[in-house]
């Protein structure tokens, strides 16, 4: 698989186009904190037979260049821009984590995505559960970086925001996520045509562990597009 750099503004970003061949609208993936393409091998594999596939390197991590600064919004722009310099004129959109974060914000722009997925995502900071938000702060004691206070201090994303997402979309938690419960439920609820899903047993990064029970719940979106 060949990779491909398209400048936004400052920034160099990475991305990789798999099943090219393929018809129909084609699935982005974007990856959570300090991660990259990587992450998503068995996805690209398992959607590539018979879709579209681009993965993206957000700015700050993998093969894409730095940006200044990294926040949520910025790497949202940068992302959004990017999708619409390719050849394509609308996206599934499927983001984890902090890619999950990034895609809430893309996915309010109705003119480029027919459907979302977000695994793991939250709003704002204090939606994370306390225990983790205190490690992650007992951490920032000792260690601070960019990285870090993207957990620490973003996302900022309003409720009036996302009453703007309209698109179908699919929610997927783990049921021991970091997440609060209260908080997915008021993604879920203020997200007018979506749909939760649960990951039984899972937490955080279930997404890597049970790839069969998560291209299930894909396919559950599949069914509304």
């Amino acid at each position: 698989m060949l990779d491909n750099y398209l400048k936004i503004n400052q920034c160099t970003l990475h991305y990789q186009i798999y099943g090219e061949l393929n018809k129909g609208i084609p699935l982005v993936l974007l990856h959570g904190n300090k991660e990259s393409i990587a992450i998503f091998q068995k996805q690209i594999a398992y959607y590539s037979s018979t879709n579209i596939v681009i993965a993206i390197d957000s700015p700050g991590h993998g093969l894409s260049s730095y940006l200044n600064p990294l926040t949520i919004n910025n790497m949202a722009l940068h992302i959004g821009l990017l999708l619409k310099a390719l050849p394509y004129s609308k996206y599934n959109l499927l983001g984890f984590s902090d890619g999950g974060n990034i895609a809430l914000i893309i996915a309010q722009d109705l003119e480029i995505i027919n459907s979302l997925i977000i695994i793991g995502a939250n709003l704002y900071p204090k939606g994370i559960k306390t225990f983790y938000y205190l490690s992650l702060l007992f951490t920032s004691l000792f260690m601070k970086n960019d990285y870090l206070n993207l957990m620490l201090k973003e996302p900022h994303i309003s409720i009036e925001e996302l009453k703007r997402i309209t698109c179908p979309t699919l929610i997927i938690y783990g049921q021991h996520d970091m997440i609060k419960t209260k908080h997915l439920q008021l993604i879920h609820q203020n997200i007018q045509n979506s749909i939760l899903k649960i990951i039984p047993q899972g937490n955080h990064f279930s997404f890597f562990k049970k790839t069969d029970i998560l291209n299930d719940f894909l396919k559950t979106l599949e069914k509304t597009i």
